[in-house]
């Protein structure tokens, strides 16, 4: 975790952080001069009203369920969506697949090497470790950008923009989604999307070069392809034929469709417009392309995934696109700009993959995982320390300030600030100090102080805010 302090007043002179030590809130103590302290109320308020940044949707057992940066969200019909509470640190979850009973998500680069997670019910999540590579190296260092997941055969099969340390380990395979094997791939590009259909398993790359495909009958022997130039992004399987959408494809010509009935010989096709296209999937006897880029046109459809037809949608920054129980359901990572005005809702749904709605995402409201435990107070001889503990759920400011009241008026007491780069679960031990006239005043009259612990998500909005008030008893 990276952490910069960021203000503090002339009263608070220490700080101390402390990472994945679980504690119990504290209760009332007698601290080592006589003097008690009680924590005697807490109250909790304010929710930010910014959108989650959604960057994969699948369905399965009647459920889509889709993955943020802050955790998943699940809907039995994608119209209406709940927030789920992940099983750890949903950073950087890239990609979700179903099969064999099991929701299983893969990480780009989560921390703690936590680059798996699973689910029966896509509500309640675990984290997974990858075991020991296949090539004998050690579990330990970088374990490699994971960015999609497929399911067939009885088998999960994972592809990463980069293996595990730098190693040609771009593939990892698992039969229940919980016990993982990496292998190698046929070539070392930037795989970044793979599928599986009529007994093949079929990945395409981001980088641009002459073998942007690799295909394998069993996720474990890998042969590479060539393949049309371009940035490939997605590929899919239905209706006898694979379809490969690009994030760029061949220069000026937009072809940045290609279909393959095989998954080894394979053939460029125009797109009716270029478009940054992030996701493709197939249902109701229709292909789906949605762009992560473009005003209105960011859906196109196809039949026969040769010839295709642009489709008037919502813009925003569309991500991922599947179809399931008779409904397309695409999610983005951002909205985009609708009536001059900043469209905060990235889901949208078509039961056709033509006519598109616009859906209502819950709010991510940081106080159902922002925890916060009461107050614990120290007095010595030197200085009055306020010490909490908080379980912070993303990157943003927190702050802990204590004030007094006579009258009308209210005066600081202490204040400290952090701002925190990196996503931790871990509770955080926060500390402010109040020194000098501050403690003397406050050790002679029975005061009371008020604690207020606000959280500020990185990404905007409105506080997460805590308050507890803990009165001090007259010294003996």
């Amino acid at each position: 975790m990276n952490i910069f302090k960021t203000s503090a007043t002339s009263l608070c002179v220490a700080l101390i952080l402390i990472c994945g030590v679980a504690a119990a809130p504290a209760s009332a103590a007698v601290f080592d001069d006589g003097v008690s302290a009680t924590a005697i109320g807490e109250t909790s308020l304010g929710a930010p009203e910014i959108g989650n940044e959604w960057s994969a949707v699948a369905y399965g057992k009647g459920l889509f369920v889709a993955s943020s940066d802050y955790g998943p969200m699940t809907s039995p019909d994608g119209i209406k969506w709940t927030l789920r509470t992940g099983g750890g640190n949903w950073d950087r979850w890239s990609s979700i697949a179903y099969g064999g009973g099991m929701f299983v998500a893969v990480s780009g680069g989560a921390d703690n090497n936590a680059m798996v997670m699973t689910s029966p019910d896509g509500i309640n999540w675990t984290l997974r470790l990858p075991v020991t590579p296949s090539d004998g190296s050690s579990g330990d260092g970088d374990w490699g950008s994971w960015d999609s997941i497929t399911y067939g055969n009885g088998l999960f099969v994972a592809v990463s923009l980069s293996g595990h340390d730098g190693s040609p380990n771009q593939v990892m395979t698992s039969p229940d989604g919980i016990t993982w094997t990496f292998r190698p791939s046929g070539v070392d590009n930037k795989w970044i999307s793979v599928t599986y259909g009529n007994g093949l398993f079929v990945a395409v790359s981001w980088e641009d070069v002459p073998n942007p495909v690799m295909t394998s009958p069993d996720g474990i022997i890998w042969t590479p392809r060539a393949a049309g130039s371009g940035s490939w992004s997605s590929v899919t399987y239905g209706n006898g034929l694979f379809v490969a959408a690009a994030y760029r494809g061949t220069p000026d010509t937009n072809r940045e469709i290609m279909t393959s009935p095989d998954g080894i010989n394979w053939t460029l096709r125009h797109a009716p417009s270029s478009g940054l296209f992030g996701g493709v999937a197939y249902g109701g006897g229709r292909f789906v392309a949605v762009s992560l880029d473009g005003s209105n046109n960011q859906v196109m459809t196809s039949l026969n995934g040769i010839n295709w037809t642009s489709r008037t949608a919502v813009a925003g920054f569309w991500n991922s696109v599947t179809y399931g129980g008779g409904m397309f359901v695409a999610v983005a990572g951002s909205g985009g700009s609708q009536g001059g005005r900043l469209n905060p809702n990235r889901v949208m749904t078509s039961p056709d993959g033509v006519n598109w709605t616009l859906r209502t995402e819950p709010v991510y409201d940081p106080s159902n995982v922002f925890t916060i435990s009461k107050v614990k107070v120290k007095i010595t001889k030197k200085f009055i320390e306020l010490a909490t503990r908080f379980n912070l759920p993303s990157p943003g400011i927190i702050t802990i300030k204590a004030t007094t009241r006579k009258g009308t008026k209210i005066r600081t007491r202490c204040e400290e600030s952090l701002y925190v780069t990196q996503e931790d679960p871990s509770l955080v031990t926060m500390t402010c100090k109040i020194v000098d006239n501050g403690r003397r005043e406050l050790r002679k009259a029975k005061m009371t102080l008020t604690v207020r612990t606000t959280f500020t998500p990185g990404r905007g909005g409105k506080l997460a805010t805590k308050t507890q008030t803990v009165k001090l008893a007259k010294r003996r």
